[in-house]
């Protein structure tokens, strides 16, 4: 989320959005923002008049073909450093938000630096191990994201990747008004698991998606002291993002 005002990127953390992070200051007259296929963060400046690029610790897997064989080549370990007295709660491997999608925990994983949900009584560096086995085509982002005991966000490692194989397109098209509620709505994103998000004004709405159809929106932030214009990618902010009309956002980070 890019605050004009204060100058300041910011990213809102999934379910519930109501803890934040800053990702950059001191960005004058910070207004859009996006991500790219490897996680790396543009923000224009209208009053600073400069793009800024902010490039996240992460890993780029490179390209995968959809339905292939798993080598050494779709597998990464990313390291984070555990500070004394850090309580992991549990640990997300998602896809744009959702878990169980093209990145996952390596099976029959015998490492034994893997962090696992307990204190830590010393400072230490565990790891988690991801493997990449994309669904679909085309870019692919997502994270590795540590909780603690009451389900915040203490540590993201970012996931990029990008699937090749044959696309499917389905004519004619059809148009349909999913609501009306919504007062002036600027900018939209999807998340991996299809819930739709809007923004307006000072507020972003959720539009959750289930049994094929969407459902009436929910205020999920009503309280953002600026105008929201796009959302976009921060999920590789996972954890979010003012980004262009259509771009699919990892909902961990929906709101940069």
């Amino acid at each position: 989320m890019a605050s004009t005002g204060s100058n300041e990127v910011y990213r809102y953390y999934a379910p519930n959005f109501t803890t934040s992070g800053q990702v950059a200051a001191s960005v004058i007259g910070a207004e859009g923002v996006d991500i790219d296929s490897s996680g790396d963060i543009y923000v224009t400046a209208y009053g600073g008049s400069t793009v800024t690029k902010i490039t996240p610790v992460g890993y780029s897997f490179g390209t995968a073909t959809i339905g292939g064989t798993v080598t050494s080549a779709n597998k990464a370990t990313l390291n984070f450093a555990i500070a004394s007295g850090t309580t992991v709660g549990s640990i997300g491997i998602l896809t744009q938000g959702a878990a169980g999608k093209d990145f996952t925990a390596t099976s029959s994983d015998t490492s034994t630096t893997l962090c696992t949900a307990k204190t830590y009584t010393s400072a230490t560096v565990c790891t988690v191990d991801v493997t990449f086995w994309p669904l679909r085509p085309g870019a692919r982002n997502g994270a590795v994201v540590l909780y603690n005991g009451s389900g915040a966000v203490i540590a993201t490692g970012y996931l990029s990747g990008t699937g090749t194989g044959p696309v499917v397109t389905y004519a004619p098209y059809t148009q349909s008004t999913l609501t009306s509620a919504i007062t002036n709505p600027e900018g939209m994103a999807v998340d991996g698991s299809g819930n739709l998000f809007v923004a307006a004004g000072s507020a972003v709405y959720e539009l959750a998606y289930s049994n094929g159809a969407f459902g009436a929106p929910v205020s999920i932030l009503s309280t953002y002291g600026g105008t929201l214009r796009r959302l976009g990618h921060a999920d590789r902010l996972q954890p979010g993002q003012p980004a262009r009309h259509g771009h699919r956002p990892d909902r961990q980070s929906l709101l940069q």
